[in-house]
């Protein structure tokens, strides 16, 4: 090969390896790259940095579930309520309704945790997807209905049989 063709690879590659570079570094900004660092950081237990994550993205439900998660663990049960409560208002059969739910048996505070966990199950009435009928299952269990949790969440297995969460829940 000639001087002149491998310049031109030479110059093909080097384009190509700086646009890679560009391109990873331009998707590690939005939201959902905000999301995946606080799922790192709750599995890697630093709650902190959950919570700073979370602080500047108020209306993104998934990661505000995680804050609460986060607060709930360090034992700031109040401020965890206070971050669910906007998304459980505006979706009672929702997640963070769920995790409100699941928030309020665990302090012990049965009447509204079980108010909570029930409009979950009436939403799910007419579920039909994977995660609707996670979150009836789940919502069953902690009121003790364990026929009904196992009804929904293998029905839930049957439409998404390689989902890791709902299998685990099924399990338990």
């Amino acid at each position: 090969m000639t001087r002149r063709t491998w310049g031109l690879i030479l110059a093909c590659f080097a384009l190509t390896a700086g646009l890679g570079f560009v391109l990873v570094g331009a998707q590690g900004s939005g939201p959902t790259a905000v999301r995946a660092a606080a799922e790192r950081a709750w599995r890697a237990g630093d709650y902190g940095e959950v919570v700073t994550l979370a602080a500047g993205q108020a209306d993104n439900e998934p990661l505000t579930i995680l804050q609460a998660r986060s607060l709930a663990a360090r034992g700031d049960y109040a401020g965890a309520e206070a971050a669910l409560r906007p998304f459980a208002s505006r979706s009672p059969g929702g997640d963070a309704a769920l995790e409100l739910g699941l928030l309020q048996a665990y302090q012990g505070r049965r009447a509204e945790s079980r108010r909570s966990l029930q409009s979950i199950l009436l939403a799910a009435q007419g579920a039909d997807t994977a995660p609707e009928l996670l979150r009836a299952g789940r919502a069953a269990q902690a009121l003790g209905r364990f026929e009904d949790a196992n009804g929904y969440l293998r029905d839930a297995v049957g439409l998404a049989p390689t989902d890791v969460e709902i299998n685990t829940a099924w399990g338990e």
